[in-house]
């Protein structure tokens, strides 16, 4: 067997128990109380590039060249950070592993067998999942923590706002977590060609709704629109999709306007003090602008990692990916993954009629979720992203 084999099928099974795993990470933690479980994603990420380094790099393509630039940039920002080295490293898992996953994946060439069977196992432990959400949707709940769980036990129960409305969770980390992984699973879901795909995403869709997420509301949304122009432009049929999409957003902004009058309604929009939480963080964005500026105060001091800091900093967490990554890592830290996910964009743009198509509405809709959530929060979902966009047919020279 050649050594590019060897290190095709080492990186495949990585990637098999990677899908396996992550689902069911914040689930084994909150069991064991072990939080040092985290780490095993890493250890399979870094195995991952090393198996990557035996294949031929593709540093010329736009897309490694924006990601190893975002990747440096990140660890520059070790010499100004305003965090502990700890908390450093902590951000840095957050932000910037999931980028070195993706670049690894898209070194490697994978076969198309290979690839079957990666798109199978993601559908399969997306059904397990989903699944669990559906049985905890008729209050068959599986526990969710033991006597050793502690401080690390996942909360048991999630309710819209002051309502009693529950929200579906399953065992991934939270409401928000599984909803942007069901958008995932969603487009893996359409990547099938068989007779059950309908039944599929109106399955996983209906999921996704009952998790009350409104950032995976809207990254579905925008996931829809993208697809159904994808589909009306194969069948050149573009003015109905345009007639279509106008009257969607009048409705939609009438309904804002008339609905909200509902209490029940206005708590599933604003989930009580959500909304004033993030506004008050762009206000404190826009005033801090200058302090942030081009460097950011480094990894670790934004975004989900600032969270129970270890270096006990304060928490910033706007709830926007994009924010998030500015005031990290500044502004050439933003402008440096902004383009990574153009021409990440791209390369699914140019692939949109091909058997990936599915990609583009999925880092679209992720696109779109990313302004109201730090999708990183996530991670299931966020890895199966990178996946599928590493995935695609790679772009000419």
């Amino acid at each position: 067997m050649k050594t590019g084999k060897i290190h095709s099928t080492i990186a495949f099974w990585l990637v098999i128990l990677l899908v396996i795993f992550l689902p069911f990470s914040s689930w084994l933690i909150s069991l064991t109380g072990n939080q040092n479980l985290t780490f095993i994603r890493d250890l399979i990420v870094i195995m991952l590039f090393l198996c990557a380094l035996f294949f031929r790099p593709k540093i010329n393509r736009p897309v490694v060249i924006a990601g190893v630039l975002f990747i440096i940039w990140s660890i520059l920002s070790f010499f100004w950070r305003d965090s502990s080295t700890l908390q450093w490293l902590k951000g840095w898992r957050y932000d910037i592993v999931p980028i070195i996953f993706f670049l690894s994946i898209y070194q490697i060439d994978f076969e198309d067998s290979q690839k079957k069977i990666i798109f199978n196992t993601v559908l399969t432990v997306g059904g397990v999942t989903a699944v669990l959400a559906l049985l905890e949707l008729f209050g068959l709940k599986i526990p969710l923590s033991t006597s050793l769980s502690g401080a690390l036990a996942l909360q048991p129960q999630h309710t819209v706002g002051a309502t009693s409305i529950t929200r579906l969770q399953a065992v991934l980390a939270g409401p928000n977590a599984l909803g942007i992984y069901l958008l995932a699973i969603i487009a893996y879901v359409l990547s099938q060609k068989n007779k059950l795909i309908a039944y599929g995403l109106l399955f996983t869709a209906c999921l996704l709704v009952l998790t009350f997420s409104r950032s995976a509301w809207l990254g579905f949304f925008a996931f829809i629109v993208v697809a159904l122009w994808q589909y009306f432009s194969q069948k050149k049929m573009l003015s109905k999709f345009v007639i279509g999409l106008l009257a969607t957003i009048i409705l939609a902004f009438c309904g804002y306007l008339i609905i909200p009058k509902n209490l029940t309604v206005r708590q599933l929009l604003t989930h009580d003090s959500s909304n004033s939480f993030r506004l008050e963080q762009y206000k404190r964005i826009w005033q801090e602008k200058y302090q942030i500026g081009l460097l950011g105060r480094g990894s670790g001091s934004a975004g989900p990692s600032s969270q129970l800091r270890l270096d006990n900093g304060p928490n910033r967490w706007t709830e926007n990916v994009y924010l998030d990554i500015f005031e990290e890592l500044g502004l050439v830290g933003l402008l440096l993954y902004l383009s990574l996910i153009f021409f990440v964009i791209r390369s699914a743009w140019q692939n949109h009629t091909s058997s990936y198509k599915f990609v583009l509405p999925l880092l679209c809709g992720f696109a779109i979720a990313g302004l109201f959530i730090n999708y990183y929060t996530g991670q299931a979902g966020l890895y199966l992203m990178w996946l599928a966009a590493a995935l695609l047919p790679k772009e000419s020279k």
